[in-house]
């Protein structure tokens, strides 16, 4: 292969690999800002999902202490029974609990918890604000959870605090869906604008290819370049202002050879008018 065509070649690589690497970061923080708005998004969809459920158990569990305030009920046994009932109904609970404002759990869902203290400060914090709260956490007896902590309170009368677990591996499925979706798209997209840019470039490099090929084959006396490129493009502008450097080195070199035959016949004629000055010198020499 010729250095002109090794040029051509390492041209069109770099146009390759340069474009390529742009493309291919664009698409990595374009996927990137995408997972992480949709890990946001989903994540506040099942944040708001799990305290929506949560304020509603707490309503019936408010009722029950309300009650026990009139009607002197073994409290323990009800709320028992409630959360119990709470965890059946929904699969993604893993567990429910009810504390009350000595930080005593009065009810669980796992009955062997019963009667435990629980020193928690975001107990405190609910105490005092009133404001359900949530947080994702990672605890080694559930996993992967959603806990959220609802005060159980109503016109100033507090009775403490109720929280329940949600799963999140469902979550963390879809998350981990989403992510495998994103990254085949990525790599999709990728290969797929490669593959387009290859092309793309080998029609751009085209026109240079074929410059080069007349350039190493260049004959004057063959019109070679008219025809090479198609349509309006740098590449024909090019091609044209070689044509009309080859018309002007064609035009040179015809002017030159005209000059050379000039002055051949001139030297032809000086050569006859020297032998013939010469011939009547002998002439006269030998007339004497």
């Amino acid at each position: 292969m010729s250095p002109l065509l090794k040029s051509h070649f390492a041209l069109r690589t770099r146009i390759l690999l340069f474009t390529g690497s742009v493309i291919t970061v664009i698409m990595i923080v374009s996927s990137a800002a995408i997972l992480f708005s949709w890990r946001a998004l989903m994540l506040e969809n099942a944040v708001r999902s799990a305290e929506d459920i949560t304020k509603a158990f707490a309503i019936p569990a408010i009722k029950e202490f309300i009650r026990n305030e009139t009607s002197n009920i073994l409290i323990e046994e009800e709320l028992g029974s409630l959360v119990n009932k709470y965890k059946s109904e929904d699969s993604h609970i893993k567990f429910i609990k009810i504390v009350n404002n000595e930080n005593k759990i009065i009810a669980h869902t796992d009955w062997r918890k019963v009667n435990f203290i629980e020193i928690d400060s975001s107990d405190i914090i609910i105490n005092k604000t009133g404001k359900l709260i949530s947080a994702v956490l990672s605890k080694s007896e559930y996993g992967e959870i959603i806990e959220t902590v609802c005060p159980l309170h109503i016109a100033g009368k507090k009775w403490g605090v109720m929280k329940v677990g949600f799963s999140a591996e469902s979550l963390q499925a879809k998350l981990k869906d989403l992510y495998f979706m994103l990254f085949f798209s990525t790599i999709f997209v990728i290969l797929g604008a490669l593959t387009v840019l290859y092309f793309i470039s080998a029609r751009l490099t085209k026109a240079l290819s074929e410059l080069i090929e007349i350039l190493e084959h260049l004959d004057f006396d063959v019109d070679q370049a008219k025809s090479a490129v198609e349509g309006k493009n740098e590449a024909q502008f090019l091609f044209a202002k070689f044509e009309e450097m080859r018309s002007r080195l064609r035009r040179s070199k015809e002017e030159l050879i005209n000059a050379q035959k000039q002055i051949y016949q001139a030297e032809k004629l000086a050569s006859i008018g020297r032998l013939a000055s010469g011939v009547a010198q002998l002439t006269k020499l030998t007339t004497r």
